[in-house]
């Protein structure tokens, strides 16, 4: 995919508004600001901005508090959408155990399909599962127990 398909993905809002409202709940954007509009172009179906969302929520930047939770929803929603970054991240979400538990399984499929949608993400450094497994991890098991 190039930059521009990825920027230029739009899905039927009918479809994410719903579970936009569900995953933001009473959390507030301020009507003008840039957080705003990608609020709005979020739940009008550009899936970037789900993914953008995502990153506010992540990062807790404007005003938003910080909450990995609703950052993984984000990403997993603009994901199943086929977005190469939203599934990156999500995979990130996945390695480290921000607002799911951790699985190395996962988190590795899912960079390596990421990988194969936009090749740019290659030049991205990611632990690879055999790195994670040798520090400490059960060979049988798919995720890493907490600190």
């Amino acid at each position: 995919m190039t930059y521009e398909e990825i920027i230029a993905m739009i899905v039927n809002p009918d479809e994410v508004r719903p579970a936009i409202d569900a995953i933001i709940g009473d959390d507030t954007f301020v009507e003008g600001s840039s957080h705003y509009e990608v609020v709005e172009e979020a739940k009008a179906g550009l899936v970037n901005s789900i993914n953008n969302m995502a990153e506010i929520y992540t990062q807790g930047t404007y005003r938003i508090p910080s909450n990995q939770e609703k950052a993984f929803k984000l990403f997993d929603l603009a994901a199943k959408y086929g977005h190469p970054s939203a599934i990156f991240n999500l995979a990130g979400c996945y390695f480290s155990g921000r607002g799911i538990p951790q699985n190395l399984k996962i988190a590795e499929e899912l960079y390596q399909k990421a990988k194969k949608l936009d090749p740019s993400l290659k030049e991205i450094e990611w632990p690879s599962v055999p790195f994670a497994t040798a520090h400490q991890l059960p060979s049988s098991s798919t995720s890493a127990p907490k600190p």
